[in-house]
């Protein structure tokens, strides 16, 4: 079993789908997963960087290792480990739908150098904190799927997506807070838009005609709160448990 802090190196080949499960490093010793070889790589990479850096010439040094993608050249510096769906059990191409990796209840894991492909859905997260994925490949429909914080930095993977952008940004968690404010204040806006609307509708309306419209529409929406809402609900997290098993 994976402890806090371990590092495990894959050998170079083919793996299948896997799912992680209650795995869980620290902030300071993250449990790492990545191909054999791909320390010694990074560690040859970086010191490359730092002559460069120093180099008196080098008016504009280029980023660090660890703040970019990999190239072709360097990622075959180390051990190749692809993680994809079977082709047998493929479905439209896209490994049925399922999740390459997937993450539950994950904490401070990092899976690197990786080249993950074959799949609807390249890495699913769910309840995870401090989960990354760093100079990997992603060749899927759509690279990442989070309930919370991306789990797939463009700038450190090298990313290949037919899914559009504001989907891959909506599935992987990475839609700027302020989107999440127009759509507060868009959703109070529609709220006191349909009031003053329903006020205007009723104003040619005997009292009594007036009164039974408004018990009506309050009848109905406490309705759809209480009734709709929740079988709706269920019915996505049933069909969340069994695309997930």
């Amino acid at each position: 079993a994976a402890r806090i802090g371990d590092r495990i190196e894959l050998m170079p080949g083919m793996y299948k789908p896997v799912a992680l499960r209650h795995v869980a490093g620290t902030l300071s010793r993250p449990l790492t997963i990545c191909p054999f070889g791909y320390d010694a790589a990074i560690a040859r990479l970086q010191k490359r960087h730092h002559r460069r850096s120093a180099d008196v010439d080098a008016t504009e040094p280029a980023p660090d290792v660890t703040e970019r993608c990999l190239t072709a050249e360097e990622r075959a510096t180390f051990a190749r480990c692809v993680v994809a769906s079977p082709v047998a059990c493929t479905e439209q191409q896209h490994g049925g739908g399922m999740p390459v990796i997937s993450l539950d209840s994950c904490a401070h894991v990092r899976l690197r150098g990786l080249d993950i492909r074959r799949g609807a859905v390249g890495v699913a997260a769910a309840g995870c904190t401090d989960v990354r994925l760093e100079h990997c490949a992603v060749t899927c429909e759509l690279p990442a799927r989070s309930d919370g914080e991306p789990v797939v930095p463009e700038e450190v993977n090298d990313i290949t997506a037919t899914a559009p952008k504001v989907a891959q940004l909506i599935q992987s968690g990475g839609l700027p807070a302020g989107v999440t404010v127009v759509g507060y204040v868009t959703f109070v806006g529609l709220y006191v838009f349909f009031a003053l609307f329903t006020l205007f509708l009723t104003a040619g309306l005997s009292d009594s005609d007036a009164n039974k419209y408004l018990i009506e529409t309050a009848a109905t929406t406490v309705l759809v709160a209480l009734l709709v809402q929740p079988v709706t609900a269920g019915a996505v997290a049933t069909f969340s448990f069994a695309n997930s098993v």
